[in-house]
């Protein structure tokens, strides 16, 4: 039987600057059960701290399996 193991999960928060320009910042060791409202609800918070405006949060998901 082959089992998925979990190894790491990142966020990319995709955020437009001002000039209309993007940036990308990512975030690693994420907690695996974090619901979508939570990762949209720390993307807001990215955007609202860097005074960029948010595009997009998605889930980087490394596994292996055995």
């Amino acid at each position: 039987m082959t089992e998925a193991i979990w190894d790491k999960n990142a966020i990319r928060v995709k955020l437009t600057k001002k000039d209309g320009s993007t940036r990308q910042r990512s975030f690693n060791n994420v907690v695996q059960e974090a619901t979508p409202d939570q990762l949209h609800q720390f993307g807001q918070l990215v955007a609202m701290l860097t005074g960029e405006q948010l595009k997009e949060v998605y889930v980087m998901t490394t596994s292996h399996t055995n």
